[in-house]
C-alpha cells in the first residue's frame, strides 16, 4: 500500500515490541534531537539506546543474556521481536 500511495505515517509509540513488529523505519528522539534511526531490528537492539534511558524489548535482553553466558555467538543478530525470538533461540 505504501509503495502505490507514497504514504508517511507518523507513530509515537512506548511499546517497543509493537515499534518493531508493525514498522519499517525507527527514529528515536532524546532530549528533542535525532540520537538513532534506521531499521527497527538495527535501532532496536542497539547499545546504544541505554545511554537513551531506554530498555530494549524482553527478548533483545534474553538473547543479550544468553550471548553474555556464551549459549549463543555474541555476534548474531539480536532479536527485537517474538518471530525472531523463536528464530533465533530456535
Amino acid at each position: 500500500l505504501t509503495t502505490q500511495l507514497t504514504t508517511t505515517v507518523l507513530l509515537v509509540e512506548q511499546r517497543l515490541e509493537w515499534l518493531a513488529a508493525h514498522s519499517d523505519r525507527t527514529i528515536v528522539l532524546s532530549q528533542g534531537r535525532l540520537a538513532a534511526e534506521g531499521r527497527p531490528s538495527d535501532v532496536l537492539t542497539s547499545a546504544a539506546l541505554d545511554d537513551l534511558g531506554l530498555r530494549p524489548t524482553r527478548y533483545t535482553q534474553a538473547a543479550r543474556s544468553a550471548a553474555r553466558r556464551g549459549w549463543i555467538p555474541a555476534d548474531r543478530p539480536l532479536p527485537a521481536t517474538l518471530e525472531r525470538a523463536v528464530e533465533f533461540f530456535g
